[in-house]
């Protein structure tokens, strides 16, 4: 019996010609991964997912999803079994009364903050275009002015549509399935489920951004650090501080001290009023974070889709890893060991003061008073082992430091300890539990299952 006639959507087995494009589509990084599905099914419907599911049931196949390929590790790509493609359910509605947004999770975080802006909402969407919702929110979701809008983005949901192994398809909230819900926010590549559809509540729309960004060579780091602890009011819900480290631009490469690289601090005031946004960066102004900048620039905004100018995706090849952290001090180490980091395309950065309130109805179970990552970028795939260990040692070191992960920024192919640092014991126990329940015959990968 053919599981797979009549579909919405397109299928790719291996050995098709298409395949190979349609295997790389899953992955939004130039090292793609030697990791072959047997099936990769672009599904255009709930029917598509549902006989896609039935296929792998009776082929003895597992299942893994795809929304956006934008996760460090490739995570939608496995060594075998079904990779059900859901970039196509990107659908939006917006419920204006009750303030809510109900989405599949194909929508990309550009086309929605698009779509709910021009209604004076928000959402904390991530910080990079093209991601969708889909694994962004599955991984917990760190995103715009996340301390204003409810911490992490999975927080603001308030029910999703899963078809779960079986076929059967079922409502998750804090109502109903609650225990579902709980694991859908946060548990990262290797749900156990395909959802189709989130609903969530949106936020009131800042009416304008103010955002100051500071230029420094590398040695005024501690500086920056020892200033922040003054100007830096970290219960201010409507401020948010990053701190990036990168190659300077030509035209100021002479200017910068350290091997052609700098700081940027980047304070950005999420207000309601130009008096509201000035006051809350009066600090900063009257600091030497000001005083010694090599240079400054400042740049207001009525829409908060301008937070994407400038913002570039990787075109190379590319791996990363990160941290939260309580101490300020790996990120002094991390931008110490940047001086010879191997590619001048990657870079550092920190959400400095990320505040993110704890949930209880959320498996997410990792976080620290600052957000560090290192993002590397290059060419030549003969460099790529130089580049691992260029992360792998630095991290390393920085380990004793570690409050834990955030997911869907962690190469679990690579590094699969790391899913034991990504959760509290207590809430990893409940995943494999869960799993149990809703997927009892293992129908999908888990998050560390890459064969």
């Amino acid at each position: 019996m053919n599981h797979l006639a009549n579909l919405d959507g397109r299928v790719a087995k291996f050995g098709d010609a298409h395949y190979e494009r349609q295997r790389r589509r899953g992955c939004l990084n130039a090292l793609v991964p030697t990791r072959y599905p047997d099936l990769i099914v672009q599904a255009q419907s709930e029917a598509d997912i549902t006989k896609a599911l039935r296929h792998a049931r009776h082929s003895n196949l597992k299942v893994t999803t795809r929304s956006g390929g934008h996760n460090t590790a490739c995570a939608a790509l496995r060594g075998s079994g079904v990779q059900i493609d859901v970039s196509y359910l990107d659908s939006l509605n917006i419920n204006e009364e009750r303030c809510t947004a109900s989405f599949g999770p194909g929508l990309t975080s550009l086309d929605f903050l698009k779509a709910i802006e021009t209604r004076n909402f928000a959402f904390p969407v991530a910080q990079y275009p093209t991601v969708t919702m889909g694994g962004y929110l599955l991984g917990g979701g760190l995103g715009w002015n996340k301390s204003s809008w409810g911490g992490l983005a999975c927080n603001a949901l308030e029910n999703a549509t899963v078809i779960l192994g079986d076929g059967s398809k079922v409502n998750a909230s804090a109502n109903e399935n609650a225990d579902l819900f709980w694991a859908l926010k946060g548990s990262g590549p290797g749900f156990f489920g395909v959802i189709t559809r989130y609903k969530a509540r949106l936020f009131s729309k800042p009416q304008l951004i103010w955002r100051q960004t500071y230029v420094h060579s590398l040695s005024n780091l501690e500086m920056i650090v020892r200033e922040l602890d003054t100007c830096f009011d970290e219960e201010a819900k409507q401020l948010s501080v990053q701190i990036s480290c990168n190659s300077a631009p030509k035209g100021l490469a002479n200017q910068t001290a350290r091997h052609g690289k700098h700081l940027e601090v980047h304070v950005s005031a999420f207000a309601n009023d130009w008096e509201g946004a000035e006051a809350l960066l009066s600090p900063f102004e009257k600091s030497r974070i000001a005083s010694l900048c090599q240079r400054s620039s400042s740049n207001k905004f009525h829409r908060l889709t301008q937070l994407y100018s400038g913002v570039e995706t990787s075109s190379g090849r590319s791996t990363g890893d990160n941290m939260f952290t309580n101490e300020v001090e790996p990120l002094l180490i991390l931008v110490s060991k940047f001086i010879n980091i191997p590619s001048p395309r990657s870079k550092i950065y920190c959400s400095y003061g990320c505040r993110l309130p704890q949930i209880d109805g959320s498996c997410f179970s990792t976080a620290g008073r600052h957000y560090l990552a290192a993002y590397l970028e290059w060419d030549d795939r003969t460099e790529d082992q130089i580049h691992f260990s260029w992360l792998d040692q630095t991290f390393a070191e920085l380990d004793t430091f570690s409050k834990g992960h955030y997911l869907n920024e962690v190469d679990l192919a690579r590094n699969p300890e790391r899913i034991h640092k990504s959760f509290s014991h207590e809430k990893l126990r409940k995943i494999a539990e869960l799993r149990e329940v809703y997927d009892p015959h293992g129908i999908f990968f888990d998050q560390i299952d890459f064969h």
